[in-house]
């Protein structure tokens, strides 16, 4: 099963600017624009696919796909980036949700299409023992049928996506 969950991008039309002018350091001087214009991401989404001594998680960052449809004019938000979850994978998300707050959270997806909220310690320990399925938790009140932040869906079931 295959949900899907969004995470706003601010000031994407910043980032683009400094993405023009990183490509033109970069045109004159090799290595020179991403030493002085690169800007990391703040919405992202990644699979969590083992353990790692330096970073705690070995990551596979997703390609999101992004939606433009509520965007405003200048392009500093209304952004958003969306997510394909398969079930039985471990993800985590980070994502803004205002201009001074983030959230990051890990996941995954059962067999029915709801989004479930991990803690960092059951990730741990089902990565010890290779299984997504036993990290769900067994309680049914932490499931996330929709995550949102602002008006529109922050996630949805497969189905539900390609019936619209």
């Amino acid at each position: 099963m295959k949900a899907f969950i969004r995470g706003e991008i601010f000031s994407d039309d910043l980032k683009q600017k400094f993405r023009i002018a990183e490509n033109i350091a970069n045109y004159y001087a090799i290595g020179a624009g991403s030493a002085m214009f690169s800007w990391p991401s703040d919405t992202w989404a990644a699979e969590i696919t083992g353990l790692n001594p330096k970073y705690k998680f070995e990551r596979k960052f997703l390609k999101g796909k992004k939606d433009y449809t509520y965007s405003n004019g200048k392009g500093s938000r209304g952004i958003f980036f969306e997510w394909a979850l398969e079930s039985g994978h471990i993800y985590e998300i980070k994502r803004r949700i205002s201009w001074g707050k983030i959230e990051r959270f890990f996941c995954t997806v059962c067999e029915n299409g709801d989004i479930i909220k991990l803690e960092e310690k059951d990730v741990i320990e089902c990565l010890k023992h290779r299984s997504a399925l036993m990290c769900l938790p067994q309680r049914k009140d932490v499931s996330l049928m929709c995550l949102t932040t602002s008006p529109v869906s922050m996630c949805h079931s497969a189905e539900e996506k390609t019936a619209q």
